[in-house]
């Protein structure tokens, strides 16, 4: 065996590892693509959807509790404010049924 053909046998050897190295590497990527990014984008989304649920575990308890404060206060702010208008009410009618009592007295 020569020289020459020792280098002959060298360059088909660092072609053959060269090809073995990207086939390596394009089955290595596959990989990654299949397994780790699919796994990344499966945390992303359920980030996502634990972002979204958030406000739904959240607690309301204050929130609700001040609102039906705010109901109640103008619950008894209506009613005060109906029975205000019907005493007034009757206040009047109650000096037009006088008005009128005192005119039938002064036509006797």
């Amino acid at each position: 065996m020569d020289l020459d053909s020792l280098y002959k046998l060298a360059g088909i050897a660092a072609f053959i590892i060269a090809g073995v190295n990207f086939v390596i590497a394009i089955v290595g990527k596959t990989f990654w693509n299949l397994t780790f990014k699919r796994l990344e984008q499966e945390v992303a989304v359920l980030k996502e959807a634990e972002h979204k649920n958030s406000i739904v575990r959240h607690d309301f308890t204050n929130v609700t509790n001040s609102v039906y404060a705010k109901m109640d206060k103008l619950e008894t702010t209506l009613t005060n404010a109906i029975d205000m208008g019907f005493t007034h009410v009757k206040e009047l009618f109650g000096k037009e049924v006088d008005n009128i009592h005192r005119r039938f007295d002064e036509k006797k």
